[in-house]
């Protein structure tokens, strides 16, 4: 996904499909599949997303969590948070480094489960970062040294946590582990994770293991992603950008015309063309960068588009039923399905974009 993340906390939540599925469960694991992870939000700057290159790499309030504000939400009612664990603090830093980071790690896992709160712990292996730690440097090889050391950090955090009751956490190998939806040009996710799947559950019988598919773990992702293979002790995470002009207008990363982006409303049907061009205007002098011209450009069309295509709650709607007929197809139960993200990133102060509830 384009990063960084929107806010430190981003919801995510359980998702009620309308239809009961069958839930496939191999005989080899007699014990009951974990309860839904109903109601989570993410976590995002206290393992991941470093603040600073050099030591404690994290630090500023943006990094501490206190157990209070943990209690709050628990008693908001959330049942889960979803923690992102970048993988180079953990893999390229001294002895010393390394094993503050794993006592961080298990100390904020146990603070969490202490509030009644559960944890899905998230492989954040970043698409820029340090070189060797990089999404796609991990990924570029079944058989290459990244991919394997980064296994043996996921198989290390299973021995971190052995003092955690394994209901009250789940893995996710990968967030978000690549573009495309299907990999022509090497190693495709579909078969990485599954590599990584039986490592992780052969050091771990009653681990639940949270899958992605590619796409930026989007809907249309899940075409290439089969359930056989896999266990009942897994789960699915998709995540839910769309309309994603919409939702990352003015977002300071990806494409410069998408950091352009302002005036947006949803749905597009309410979108005032001549409102958004000017504060993509203000945005646009504000934020000017090498390729202006070029990227405002499409910065206009985008909007045009964004107003045409008028991606509403039907579409929205479509989408679900997408995912609702993958999820009957491969016998996966709805309460094995989260949206583990969503949401929309905040107008930019300089674009002077009124709120307008949308």
């Amino acid at each position: 996904m384009r990063e960084p993340k929107f806010q430190r906390l981003v919801l995510s939540f359980f998702v009620v499909l309308a239809a009961a599925m069958a839930m496939t469960a191999p005989a080899v694991y007699a014990q009951p599949v974990p309860s839904p992870y109903r109601r989570g939000i993410n976590v995002g700057d206290y393992l991941a997303y470093p603040q600073s290159p050099d030591w404690p790499i994290f630090r500023g309030p943006r990094a501490a969590t206190s157990d209070q504000e943990l209690e709050r939400l628990a008693a908001a009612g959330f049942d889960f948070v979803r923690l992102p664990v970048e993988p180079s603090p953990f893999l390229d830093r001294s002895p010393g480094q390394i094993q503050f980071m794993e006592e961080r790690l298990v100390s904020f896992v146990k603070r969490i489960t202490a509030t009644g709160m559960r944890v899905i712990i998230s492989g954040w292996a970043r698409h820029e970062t340090t070189p060797r730690w990089r999404a796609g440097q991990i990924l570029a090889s079944r058989e290459g040294a990244e991919l394997r050391d980064y296994t043996e950090f996921l198989k290390r955090v299973v021995v971190l946590l052995r003092e955690v009751p394994q209901h009250l956490w789940a893995l996710e190998p990968m967030n978000e582990p690549q573009a495309d939806c299907y990999r022509s040009d090497g190693p495709d996710w579909t078969l990485l994770q599954q590599d990584i799947y039986r490592e992780l559950r052969a050091s771990s019988p009653l681990l639940t293991i949270v899958l992605t598919p590619g796409c930026w773990s989007k809907i249309d992702g899940l075409e290439h992603l089969a359930m056989a293979g896999y266990d009942a002790r897994t789960l699915v995470d998709v995540h839910y950008y769309e309309p994603y002009s919409f939702t990352h207008q003015g977002a300071t990363w990806g494409d410069a015309w998408i950091r352009y982006l302002a005036g947006l409303s949803f749905p597009p049907s309410i979108t005032s063309r001549e409102a958004a061009t000017d504060a993509s205007a203000r945005l646009r002098s504000a934020r000017a960068i090498e390729g202006t011209v070029q990227a405002f450009v499409e910065t206009l069309r985008k909007i045009d588009i964004y107003v045409k295509e008028d991606f509403g709650q039907l579409s929205i709607a479509k989408d679900f039923a997408r995912l609702r007929a993958w999820a009957a197809k491969h016998g996966v139960a709805s309460d094995r399905i989260i949206i583990g993200e969503f949401g929309a990133y905040r107008a930019p102060k300089e674009a002077y974009v009124p709120d307008d509830g949308s």
